[in-house]
């Protein structure tokens, strides 16, 4: 199965050219909250008093969606994926660069295990993108606290080093904080929760 990574400037262009063909129209706007109105249909309530009725207010504004949504009472608590990750040239680099590398969790630091690396488990993803250049991804899948992104670097280069990687250049870094788990909306409600505001992630 082939892998690839997402450009994500030409993944925005290309949906906002969408857009434009489209029709959509954009408010740049922050909402308030969300009312029903008598018709049935959903009245999104925005700053200066703007109001927007609609049939259907999808809602996908991330974790952070309580006051919009309503959530079932009693679910698991959320927990945080984070990771750093780096796009490189390297040196010795020991990878097929026509393989990606998915959730190796050896330990090739062998850290003590009373050491604060030691209790966050972390995975390394690695993506050749030549023999040279490769994108290289220490991630904490899941915490109830997150996972310093400082630590995780630390992990990351003490990872590489073991391994005897020597990185040559430094194209982009990469940092990222998921959260994960948690209640689900309720499903009685109007509005449309999607992403992780509906704990899809």
């Amino acid at each position: 199965r082939a892998y690839g990574r997402v450009n994500r400037d030409l993944l925005h262009e290309e949906l906002l050219r969408r857009c434009v063909e489209s029709g959509v129209s954009y408010l740049n706007s922050k909402v308030e909250s969300i009312d029903e109105a008598t018709n049935g249909h959903s009245i999104v309530v925005c700053e200066d008093n703007i109001l927007v009725q609609c049939r259907l207010a999808s809602v996908a504004s991330g974790a952070a969606s309580g006051k919009l949504l309503q959530y079932e009472v009693g679910g698991p608590r959320v927990s945080v994926q984070t990771a750093y990750g780096v796009e490189v040239e390297v040196e010795n680099n020991p990878y097929d660069p026509s393989l990606m590398v998915f959730m190796d969790y050896r330990n090739y630091t062998k850290q003590n295990s009373s050491s604060l690396e030691a209790q966050y488990p972390t995975f390394l993803y690695a993506m050749p993108m030549s023999p040279t250049r490769v994108f290289f991804e220490e991630t904490c899948l899941a915490s109830k606290d997150a996972m310093p992104f400082d630590l995780l670097k630390r992990k990351l280069m003490s990872r590489l080093d073991t391994m005897g990687i020597r990185i040559l250049r430094t194209y982009e870094e990469e940092w990222s904080y998921i959260p994960v788990g948690g209640s689900l909306p309720n499903t009685e409600q109007k509005n449309l929760a999607y992403g992780a505001a509906a704990s899809m992630v």
